[in-house]
């Protein structure tokens, strides 16, 4: 989930997805919450990929990024 906040990460150059292995250059989102502007933003831009919850949040799904492997226990 994000919001306004990361819009403005986003436009300051601060976010960039660009280090992912998995959806490189995608903000992957489940969902986000904000205001009007953030939802004129979201729509059809090329750099949100919408994906359901069980897939955003999947430990396994996310570990495929490089230093996110240590949330999974061994």
């Amino acid at each position: 989930m994000f919001s306004d906040g990361v819009v403005r990460l986003v436009e300051k150059g601060v976010i960039t997805n660009t280090r992912k292995l998995l959806h490189p250059g995608k903000i992957v989102v489940g969902s986000f919450l904000g205001s009007q502007e953030l939802y004129k933003w979201a729509n059809d831009n090329a750099q949100c990929e919408f994906h359901r919850q069980e897939y955003v949040n999947d430990p396994f799904v996310i570990a495929q990024n490089e230093k996110m492997s240590l949330l999974i226990p061994p």
